[in-house]
């Protein structure tokens, strides 16, 4: 088991996604993915963090764009401002089980 001072991490709609990266995770990891990041590679996570060990969650936001999390949100329309909350909301969530 490789050694981090991390006990758990989290991802928000990930840029170069790649299944080898979710393959060398040694603690639980968040992905919260948006339509824009490649399906493919989104689903090799999910693969991986299901049947690991360490456990996580993958999701795949389907109405939101890359950065709606970050730079790009759009706190001004309700629906995604919804989003953006529920985001937040789960990281948090999810951070506080495994810290």
């Amino acid at each position: 088991m490789a050694r981090t001072p991390f006990t758990a991490s989290g991802q928000v709609h990930p840029g170069r996604a790649d299944k080898a990266d979710a393959e060398k995770l040694t603690v639980p990891h968040i992905v919260l993915a948006s339509k824009d990041e490649p399906a493919e590679a989104i689903a090799g996570y999910a693969e991986v963090i299901g049947s690991n060990a360490t456990g996580g969650h993958v999701e795949t936001y389907s109405t939101m764009w890359h950065g709606w999390m970050g730079a790009r949100a759009n706190l001004q329309k309700e629906d995604s401002c919804a989003e953006y909350t529920r985001g937040y909301t789960q990281v948090a969530q999810f951070f506080e089980k495994h810290l």
